[in-house]
């Protein structure tokens, strides 16, 4: 009698009727004649979970489970069906699919906040030139690929994913994002371009971000600064932009007044110099926003070091496409897992949990911890044995 398995209790939290959808929407099915891409999706979902370096490694562990596939509606897997579907089918459904996933995640966690704030941020994956050979043609010097993403803070949760080659401009992504009315938006000045800020403006919303050292602009008036906050604050000041027409006769359309917020920093001798609309906020509440972006610098520190998204299976940019968008898959899915047990631990343990029970049956789960356990306090005896 089949019991499930930490394993197929993952699994089964993807939506399969949505997936279905995205599926016959980009037609990754229609040439396939019998690794379907939900047999690949599982694959790599176990890729991830496994921690398996190549398609060899992968074949050989996963297909080591061939009595469990029928209840994963799976099949064995080849490597060289695996490296082919890789190389070729559409990265664009993973893409969707993990979108999906994050856009739910992100509603659940969110639905009840009253205020929204985002941290919009991009992190490099490079990859070698002798293993990667498509690289070359990237005029960047660091070569590889880019991941873009919007996270919240608040809830820990993304909001918006995206992949592009590491010579994309970040201000390129950027100006795609769906902007959210009411909500505040932090990021650096590598997302400067005035009429992007302006459109999000022009949305009730608020963006904090870091005027570049070549801004034009005029002060219209000053804010007192708290003798509280003079240590931190330098500065509080409105500004308008001088130039209409700023660089290549392109218009800046922002013609409402910024706020400009002159903030000393400890480990440098040059002042942090914060371009936001918001002009209610204390400049020191402010200055602590813009410092959340560390946030969003500690999560992609995160996934680099806890996914699969260092060393790849396959070489093509499709194949590293493919990969970084099951990692994500992966994590949401945890994510969701996790608090539908109340788990307690942190998210990396409890994906350590999930490659080491993935094919235990979940009602025998705690004999097996019992059983490891067991096994653990008989190792560490004998250690102390060694030196009695």
């Amino acid at each position: 009698m089949y019991s499930q398995t930490y394993f197929g209790e993952l699994l089964s939290l993807l939506p399969k009727q949505k997936f279905r959808s995205i599926v016959e929407r980009n037609k990754t099915d229609k040439y396939s004649k019998g690794f379907k891409t939900w047999d690949h999706l599982v694959a790599m979902i176990y890729a991830q979970l496994s921690k398996a370096n190549s398609l060899r490694e992968l074949e050989t562990t996963f297909n080591s489970f061939s009595n469990k596939h029928y209840h994963l509606g799976v099949k064995r897997i080849k490597r060289s069906t695996l490296g082919e579907a890789n190389q070729k089918r559409d990265s664009r459904v993973f893409e969707e699919l993990a979108n999906y996933l994050i856009s739910q995640v992100h509603h659940d966690s969110t639905k009840d906040l009253k205020a929204l704030l985002y941290l919009l941020d991009s992190s490099p994956i490079p990859l070698s030139n002798h293993r990667h050979k498509w690289v070359d043609e990237m005029n960047h010097r660091t070569k590889g690929l880019k991941i873009h993403l919007l996270y919240s803070p608040l809830t820990k949760t993304l909001s918006q994913l995206s992949i592009t080659n590491s010579d994309i401009n970040d201000i390129n992504k950027g100006q795609e994002l769906k902007i959210e009315p009411n909500a505040v938006y932090v990021f650096d000045k590598g997302y400067t371009d005035y009429n992007w800020w302006y459109k999000i403006h022009r949305h009730n919303s608020i963006f904090i971000t870091r005027f570049k050292k070549n801004a034009s602009l005029k002060v219209v008036d000053t804010f007192p600064v708290d003798s509280k906050q003079e240590s931190r604050i330098m500065a509080d000041e409105i500004v308008l932009f001088k130039n209409k027409t700023p660089r290549k006769g392109k218009k800046n359309e922002y013609r409402e007044p910024l706020r400009r917020i002159t903030v000393k920093r400890e480990d440098k001798d040059t002042p942090l110099i914060i371009a936001t609309n918001d002009l209610e906020k204390p400049a020191e509440q402010i200055a602590d926003l813009y410092k959340k972006r560390w946030d969003i610098e500690l999560f992609f520190k995160w996934i680099k070091q806890n996914l699969k998204i260092k060393r790849f299976i396959g070489t093509s940019e499709n194949a590293v496409k493919i990969q970084i968008y099951t990692a994500i898959i992966t994590y949401t899915l945890a994510l969701i897992l996790k608090k539908m047990k109340s788990a307690k631990e942190p998210l990396y343990l409890f994906v350590e949990k999930l490659c080491s029970l993935m094919f235990v049956p979940v009602k025998n789960t705690m004999d097996y911890q019992n059983r490891i356990r067991k096994q653990q306090q008989n190792k560490v005896k004998y250690q102390y044995a060694i030196f009695e």
